[in-house]
C-alpha cells in the first residue's frame, strides 16, 4: 500500500509541476489509476495550451485519456471529445 501511494504522489507531482515534462511512456498497469491516467492527460493538454506543446502532446493526451477512461474516469469522454477535435483541426491545418 505504500509502495502505491509513494508511485501515485510521485506521478501527481510530476504531472502538476510544469517545469516538468509530462509523463510519455508506460506505468506499471498495476500502480495506474483512472486519476492518473487522467492527470498525465491533463499535462500533455495543457503543454498545448501553454503555446509549449503540439501534435504530439495532443496525441499524448488522447491517448491517456483514452486509458483513463478504460479505467473509469468520468472527466474523460469530454477531455477526449476535445482533443479529438483539436487532432482534426491539426490534420486539416497541415493539408492546406
Amino acid at each position: 500500500m505504500i509502495k502505491y501511494l509513494l508511485t501515485a504522489a510521485t506521478f501527481l507531482g510530476a504531472v502538476t509541476a510544469q517545469a516538468e515534462p509530462c509523463v510519455t511512456n508506460e506505468v506499471d498497469e498495476s500502480l495506474l489509476t483512472a486519476e492518473i491516467a487522467f492527470a498525465i492527460g491533463n499535462c500533455h493538454l495543457a503543454q498545448v495550451v501553454d503555446g509549449m506543446g503540439g501534435v504530439p502532446d495532443l496525441q499524448y493526451a488522447h491517448s491517456w485519456f483514452l486509458k483513463a477512461q478504460q479505467l473509469g474516469s468520468s472527466g474523460a469522454s469530454d477531455s477526449l471529445k476535445m482533443v479529438g477535435q483539436k487532432l482534426d483541426k491539426a490534420d486539416h491545418t497541415d493539408e492546406k
